[in-house]
């Protein structure tokens, strides 16, 4: 009788299927869009590239080191630095074609040597925000480098500058005064350079010591989303009992040789085959397309784990349906309810970004447990063992919720 019932739903639906497949299809419509966000890819730049331009008035030795600079490793990655001239850059910098035009003026080196004021001009595109900023800090932490440099260092620095303009080779007679200006110097700022005040250690942990999983934010906010639009889907379904009572459809089949029992509980798996139907076709399409990497065994407990979870999620929307007394007060709380469950089960804002008193009273609701155990599945590989707690509350509510609905509806349909 159940299977009689089961079909007459489904043929009802392919007899019209346009709304009912668009409903089962929404899901997927917005994975596909997650995806393409979230998805992790192969070579990913997590900050934008600085187009910055360059003008060199100077053409010295200090300018042409500070654009080496950028063209050294991390900068290099961060900026994409052409040289130009004056008018062409600030072309460029107005038809937003770069991020920012640095200007090193005419005598920039000399007055770092003679420790004279000069200025290096940066023009940055208002049209952006962030990568002009990137280029303001650097420069910034350039010039004050320097700045400390010539200026501790002013003693050797005009040796240098001043065999250099005599054009020939320095003689020992010459060398000598600069060697012991340099051993002067380094013993006066040993104290700062040997040992250094701050020190970097860097610990490379192999995966054969410690294997620790790549974390995939695309399967974490997947997790929480798929199942408050599991809800909304099975909301969206549930409202068909009460279309068959107003076209008085349901006392037709009652008053035959079918009882309400089984009238309810006909609905109730179809409500479970329909959400079955668009979460898994949702995972299907993550696994295939998306990088999310999950065992052959741990396939088996998601397909497990997620047919409880769908089951404990029918039972919640059914029990809720089951209390109301007409479908329209009914569609007009569950949005509001679905919400609730969803923030404070993590399905729609992670728990972490969530403030603490809601940290603490997430356990008590069953969107909880579903999604933090899907994430411990695909993120973590956790085992039946490790999700054992999770297991045993979903059945739990699956079988109360679904098991109350079934009575609170023939109750109502028999009064």
């Amino acid at each position: 009788m159940i299977r009689a019932l089961l079909k007459k739903d489904i043929n009802r639906k392919l007899a019209n299927p346009a709304g009912y497949l668009i409903m089962l299809a929404m899901p997927l419509f917005f994975t596909l869009l997650m995806g393409v966000i979230f998805s992790p890819r192969e070579k990913q730049n997590i900050l934008p590239q600085v187009r910055l331009l360059l003008v060199d008035q100077d053409s010295s030795f200090v300018s042409n080191m500070m654009i080496n600079m950028f063209n050294r490793g991390e900068l290099a990655d961060m900026f994409r630095v052409t040289q130009v001239p004056l008018d062409s850059g600030r072309t460029l910098i107005e038809k937003d074609q770069a991020s920012a035009l640095l200007i090193i003026p005419t005598g920039f080196q000399d007055s770092l040597i003679a420790q004279k004021s000069s200025t290096v001009k940066l023009v940055k595109n208002p049209g952006q925000q962030f990568a002009p900023k990137m280029a303001e800090e650097t420069v910034k932490i350039f010039c004050l480098g320097a700045d400390r440099l010539f200026r501790v260092a002013a003693g050797p620095v005009k040796m240098v500058n001043e065999m250099f303009k005599a054009g020939e080779w320095p003689d020992a007679k010459q060398v000598a005064p600069l060697i012991i200006a340099l051993k002067t110097l380094f013993n006066k700022q040993s104290n700062y350079l040997n040992p250094p005040l701050v020190k970097l250690t860097e610990k490379t942990v192999s995966i054969q010591d410690k294997a620790q999983p790549d974390f995939n934010i695309f399967a974490f906010l997947l997790s929480g989303m798929i199942v408050m639009f599991l809800l909304f889907n099975l909301d969206t379904l549930a409202r068909d009992i009460y279309r068959e009572k107003e076209n008085l459809t349901l006392f037709r089949i009652v008053t035959g040789p079918v009882s309400v029992q089984n009238f309810v509980l006909s609905k109730q798996i179809f409500l479970f085959l329909s959400a079955a139907t668009a979460f898994y076709l949702v995972w299907i399409v993550a696994l295939l397309f998306f990088r999310i990497s999950i065992t052959l065994p741990q396939i088996l407990i998601f397909m497990i784990f997620s047919a409880i979870l769908i089951a404990s999620m029918t039972g919640i929307i059914s029990l809720f349906y089951s209390m109301v007394k007409t479908r329209a007060q009914g569609s007009a709380i569950a949005s509001a309810l679905i919400i609730c469950l969803s923030i404070t089960g993590g399905a729609m804002i992670p728990l972490q970004s969530l403030p603490q008193f809601i940290k603490q009273i997430s356990f008590i609701s069953p969107v909880f447990w579903g999604v933090d155990g899907i994430q411990k599945i695909l993120i973590y590989n956790f085992g039946l063992r490790q999700l054992a707690e999770h297991f045993i509350i979903l059945v739990i509510l699956a079988i109360l919720l679904n098991t109350g609905a079934c009575i609170l509806y023939e109750r109502k349909f028999r009064s």
